[in-house]
């Protein structure tokens, strides 16, 4: 077969493969991937549930590898080159230094998206609401947010000439002055 006979092949089985992905995304979305079906699975269906919900990111333990990998090729890339261009090697090595910055300013970021969804489930907790599923991903539904209250809080007080809701404690308004 020729190389034209491949193109053309290539050329309609990209269209029908990227047609019956989608056919299947969808049945996946509806039939296996709602909130509803957390829990029911186990073994295989257990791990590809989890999967397609993001339940657990892999992301930072890739770029931990990644890190791994780069720090090893500048450091034995360098002591190599040291001896052939000193110049290059020297820079490798101390290329370790510029590498970790990049990768620690990456882990920082993922850390803040980490610490800011346990944070919205501490507040989710501490309200009493029912807690949604951990990392849906597409299949959640949108939770409301839920307001949050402190126990025996000083309520919001109320102008009682200008109905200006003023800061609980005030003692004049904030618009009108009134004494409250």
């Amino acid at each position: 077969m020729s190389i034209y006979g491949y193109s053309s092949a290539v050329g309609v089985i990209i269209p029908v493969l990227a047609v019956l992905g989608l056919v299947l995304g969808i049945v996946l979305l509806v039939v296996f991937l709602p909130a509803k079906n957390r829990g029911r699975y186990t073994g295989g269906a257990k791990w590809l549930y989890d999967f397609l919900n993001f339940n657990k990111y892999w992301l930072s333990s890739i770029i931990k590898v990644l890190y791994i990998a780069a720090t090893v090729v500048c450091v034995l890339g360098g002591f190599i080159c040291l001896f052939i261009q000193p110049l290059m090697g020297l820079s490798m090595i101390v290329s370790v230094v510029v590498v970790r910055l990049i990768y620690e300013l990456i882990m920082v970021l993922l850390s803040i998206r980490e610490n800011t969804a346990q944070l919205n489930d501490n507040m989710l907790r501490m309200s009493g609401a029912p807690q949604p599923p951990q990392n849906q991903g597409f299949a959640s539904q949108p939770v409301p947010p839920v307001p949050y209250s402190v126990p025996n809080a000083p309520e919001p007080v109320e102008c009682p000439s200008c109905g200006t809701i003023n800061a609980p404690g005030s003692a004049f308004c904030i618009k009108c002055g009134t004494k409250l």
